[in-house]
């Protein structure tokens, strides 16, 4: 980050060693991570998120497909590859949405996993695309959550959150976030002046979004006023749902650099299912994670650290979830965040800008959609098309993203890293 007076930022402590994560053990998980040298994703759409135009799945979702292909010139029938993440879109699936859309793919896929689905299906739609099996693949997002809809996905959306959170009135990723933000101030400092922090620069990166739900700043003053949602969590800590569609297009570098100059290539990432359930006993397990190690080990697979990396894009359910990346993702140690994010400047002109669209806070979440978010807002930065939000000299970001929230912190995780020219 060499532009405009922005300097680079210091790593104030080194993530723990691979050798002493492994060391760990009682391990639950299962993870897997690629670099790629051929894929890029050629152009994208959302939808923005609304509340009040109330508009199916089938309608949304067709809406952002269309302007994807276009924009690009690309056929449907080139398109050989198409996944699809929903809640609502049932009874239908990626197989039936995509005869719907008049799509004939040979691969295809539906990752079910809350906010890392649009993650995920970038991630794997990349590997078919790396290993020849695909040639251009639609990754798609759409979710229409009206009030009533939401509280059914809640109560059903598994058993974890069913049988045993609902009879106590936690099925909600907002009750969980926030038993999660109190075991962590027990446990860490964690300071309410980062939380307002995180959320009021959010706020103003969505007065300069033309899709974000919220276009105005947020004052301290209304922030420390707003209402009590859930233990410390405050009206403006908080998501609001709604209807919304997302699509990107992935293709190969030939492909991509022939169809546009605006071009992102997604340069590498991981994903990582399950707990450590050593967390039962150490509460502070539920913190911790391999995912610091994992991080520098895919940034040294593509020969930068993480001072090169020129903003994070993550999964912003809440501010204190954003914190808690910032430590999973290495750039300062477990329980540090509030330390390191109060020295660090996360404005567009700053040292290390964070979703820099306004993320889920302003834009709002349509369900599995808001896990598009992150990684849109990243391919958007680094190809030049953020408009009034745009990050000078954008050429690496990390994206990173958690869902299925439960009583033992999110369930699913995944980071992306996306690259410019």
């Amino acid at each position: 980050m060499l532009g405009g007076g922005r300097q680079r930022f210091c790593i104030h402590s080194i993530p723990r060693s691979a050798a002493q994560v492994v060391g760990r053990g009682k391990q639950m998980t299962t993870t897997s991570e690629l670099t790629f040298e051929n894929v890029a994703v050629v152009d994208f759409a959302e939808s923005g998120v609304t509340k009040t135009e109330v508009r199916t799945s089938e309608l949304m979702l067709s809406d952002v497909v269309s302007a994807v292909l276009r924009r690009t010139g690309v056929e449907k029938s080139k398109i050989d590859g198409f996944a699809l993440s929903s809640y609502t879109a049932l009874p239908d699936r990626a197989g039936d949405t995509a005869v719907s859309l008049g799509l004939t793919p040979k691969w295809i896929d539906s990752p079910d996993l809350g906010g890392v689905s649009g993650l995920s299906a970038v991630l794997r739609a990349a590997r078919a695309i790396e290993s020849g099996e695909s040639e251009y693949v639609l990754c798609c997002g759409v979710d229409a959550l009206s009030t009533e809809n939401l509280q059914t996905l809640l109560a059903e959306n598994n058993k974890s959150l069913r049988d045993f959170l609902a009879p106590v009135g936690a099925a909600s990723s907002t009750t969980l976030l926030a038993l999660l933000q109190d075991a962590y101030s027990r446990e860490f400092n964690l300071d309410a002046e980062i939380l307002f922090k995180i959320a009021s620069e959010q706020r103003r990166y969505g007065s300069r979004n033309p899709l974000a739900m919220f276009r105005s700043e947020l004052t301290r003053a209304e922030y420390d006023a707003s209402r009590q949602i859930a233990g410390g969590l405050k009206l403006f800590d908080c998501l609001h749902s709604g209807f919304g569609a997302a699509a990107v297009l992935l293709t190969n570098a030939s492909n991509a650099r022939a169809t546009s100059e605006r071009v992102a290539y997604i340069r590498g990432g991981g994903e990582q299912h399950g707990h450590d359930f050593s967390c039962i006993d150490h509460p502070r397990e539920i913190f911790r994670s391999d995912w610091p190690a994992r991080v520098a080990r895919l940034l040294r697979e593509c020969g930068i650290d993480h001072s090169d990396i020129d903003m994070f894009q993550c999964y912003d359910d809440t501010p204190f979830l954003t914190l808690m990346q910032y430590e999973a993702a290495g750039f300062c140690e477990t329980g540090q965040g509030s330390v390191f994010l109060r020295e660090l400047d996360i404005s567009r002109d700053g040292d290390l800008p964070v979703n820099t669209g306004g993320g889920m806070l302003a834009c709002g979440q349509a369900g599995v959609v808001g896990g598009f978010v992150p990684v849109i807002e990243a391919v958007r930065q680094v190809s030049g098309r953020a408009g009034e939000n745009q990050v000078e000299d954008a050429n690496n970001a990390l994206v990173m993203t958690v869902g299925l929230a439960s009583q033992f912190g999110p369930r699913s995780s995944g980071v992306l890293l996306v690259g410019g020219h």
